[in-house]
């Protein structure tokens, strides 16, 4: 079987998204890990440096984390930092700067199971994109803090021994029906419950260490990998050592359904189990 993860700390630039302006690399695609719905690219952007206004037939999501960044969807333009994402639909002209005196860094992920994986860049003149008005408010969202949104508990029987999780943008938030994007937490000693659903996820380590179970795989996880599970794949996540397990997850809904699904697979630990990795 292809692997399903891949650390960018292994990896070397490929300058595949974009133009010589950016240094990227592709951490996950069908290649090397199988994913045919998702591309997750990890990119660098030194500060006084900017991605020109461009768009692509694919719409993605970018989570940064570190730098700041005038991040401009048509006329709008907002200033972001790291734990904030943007969302970019298909075909809409955007652009980058990188400011302050801090590396701008960031993940990209492609939904591409419709549109398949080579990722185009079209410039767009300035005057065109001028053109374009999409608030950055509820169903039109583009832009978003972490902190925005409230953090959620998922498990009801272990509470605040469960994993904490947001959704940053959805149908509702944004009204994107391509992909679901949030981030989650698993707490020191936590489990998240081997389970399984109808749609296709991908997850990209942020803090702290842990484990991600696919099928009968065990994973380690740390700030720079990512790994790819296929739809209806069982799989689950456990937090090492004594600092939150944090992690992007994006579920892919081009294909499938935007409604949650969750069927657990295991009884429910309260706690990690120590033999399970």
């Amino acid at each position: 079987m292809i692997n399903q993860y891949c650390d960018r700390h292994q990896l070397q630039w490929d300058n595949r998204i974009h133009s010589a302006s950016l240094q990227s690399m592709v951490l996950l695609d069908y290649a090397n890990s199988g994913s045919k719905e998702f591309l997750i690219a990890y990119s660098e952007l030194i500060p006084g440096q900017a991605i020109p206004m461009h768009c692509h037939e694919h719409s993605h999501s970018d989570f940064i984390i570190s730098g700041h960044v005038w991040a401009q969807l048509g006329n709008r333009k907002v200033e972001l930092e790291a734990n904030s994402a943007t969302y970019f639909p298909a075909g809409t002209p955007h652009a980058y700067e990188a400011i302050g005196n801090e590396t701008l860094c960031y993940y990209s992920i492609f939904p591409c199971e419709q549109k398949g994986q080579d990722v185009i860049t079209s410039p767009v003149d300035q005057s065109e994109a001028m053109k374009l008005d999409r608030p950055n408010m509820d169903k039109t969202r583009w832009a978003v803090a972490e902190s925005f949104e409230k953090w959620m508990f998922w498990e009801p029987s272990k509470g605040i021994k469960g994993i904490q999780w947001t959704s940053l943008f959805d149908s509702e938030r944004g009204g994107h029906d391509e992909m679901i994007v949030g981030t989650m937490i698993v707490p020191p000693g936590g489990r998240y419950s081997k389970h399984y659903h109808g749609q296709p996820e991908a997850f990209i380590g942020l803090e702290g260490r842990g484990v991600l179970f696919c099928r009968d795989e065990v994973i380690k996880v740390k700030p720079g990998v990512a790994v790819y599970v296929a739809k209806k794949q069982i799989h689950g996540a456990q937090c090492h050592g004594s600092t939150p397990f944090k992690m992007i997850w994006v579920y892919g809904t081009e294909i499938a359904s935007t409604e949650w699904s969750w069927t657990p697979v295991e009884d429910i630990y309260l706690e990690g189990r120590p033999g399970d990795y």
